[in-house]
């Protein structure tokens, strides 16, 4: 039902992922900054697992994020 997907449009090794409703064609108004741009799919398809990048460009944390809501309130794992 939704797809995710990451860009670095500043040519750094920040990724910002982003999701699109599939049913629908439109993207989504929440978007993750400063992250490896992979990500895991939950069983559910309710959120997504992703690795955030450090002020060093190293990878450092993993966090569990739900759909529709802030990346400010991803659990951190």
């Amino acid at each position: 039902r939704y797809l995710a997907f990451a860009i670095d449009d500043l040519g750094t090794q920040y990724a910002r992922l982003f999701f699109v409703n599939c049913q629908t064609g439109k993207l989504l108004v929440e978007n993750i900054p400063y992250t490896t741009g992979e990500i895991v799919w939950s069983a559910d398809s309710a959120g997504i697992w992703y690795v955030s990048i450090n002020d060093s460009f190293r990878e450092n944390r993993i966090f569990y994020h739900c759909l529709g809501t802030s990346f400010n309130q991803d659990l951190l794992v």
